[in-house]
């Protein structure tokens, strides 16, 4: 695995045009938050696009049971975004937990946007979608065959010895190993300090703060506030 400290040793330049590809609100900010943040702050041009409203989540922190969970993270997805910078995102209603019946719907909206936006490089999470999330596998298999030769497929990923928490691992329908990185990216401090930000933006998922800081240590214990982590196609 190769350290890195800079975006552009990713091979991305002033001139690249990225399009990110997420399953839902707050995996742009777990697994790459400090990166847009990074690419944003260079002016290279990024544009998200989320396929599901997240939810179907168990966690709903501070919220009723009658609040629309959706709703409340898309607008956590864009508060987050426009903390990195970005504020070209589109969120698709494509089915939280159900991705992996909506290819047909899902390739068409790639092809769509890839011919509108004629990206470099496409990012989504790596193929075995860091702990077996159906969600996670099924859009990084789609985005893997759309993509083509003129366009670069960036794989976001974690530390080697990342440690599964037990909240995730019950959301996997298969055991799996997220694959290992070709790149360790050192966030700058103001990018460690966005993408805090950036998570706490998703407060119905995370709480982090001095009276709950289970959060922030599995992100500090799995190097997630210093360091992103990724490979190429």
């Amino acid at each position: 695995m190769r350290t890195i400290e800079d975006v552009y040793s990713l091979g991305i330049t002033p001139k690249s045009r990225i399009l990110v590809c997420m399953p839902h609100p707050d995996d742009e900010a777990v697994f790459l938050s400090g990166t847009l943040y990074e690419l944003s702050s260079r002016k290279v041009y990024v544009r998200v696009l989320t396929f599901s409203r997240g939810e179907k989540s168990t966690l709903r922190y501070g919220l009723s049971n009658n609040t629309n969970l959706g709703e409340v993270r898309s607008v956590e997805l864009k508060n987050a975004l426009r903390i990195l910078g970005i504020e070209d995102l589109k969120i698709f209603d494509c089915g939280d937990g159900n991705l992996e019946n909506q290819e047909k719907e899902i390739c068409y909206i790639l092809r769509k946007e890839i011919n509108k936006y004629k990206p470099t490089h496409l990012v989504t999470l790596e193929p075995n979608g860091i702990y077996g999330h159906p969600d996670h596998i099924a859009l990084s298999k789609f985005v893997s065959g759309i993509s083509n030769k003129s366009i670069e497929t960036l794989y976001a990923t974690v530390f080697p010895n990342f440690i599964l928490p037990e909240s995730a691992s019950k959301m996997a329908k298969k055991k799996v190993r997220p694959i290992k990185p070709q790149f360790e990216l050192k966030l700058r401090f103001t990018g460690s300090i966005k993408k805090l930000l950036a998570l706490k933006s998703h407060k119905s998922q995370f709480r982090i703060d001095f009276l709950h800081p289970q959060s922030f240590l599995f992100f500090l214990k799995n190097k997630m506030l210093t360091s992103e982590f990724f490979f190429y196609k």
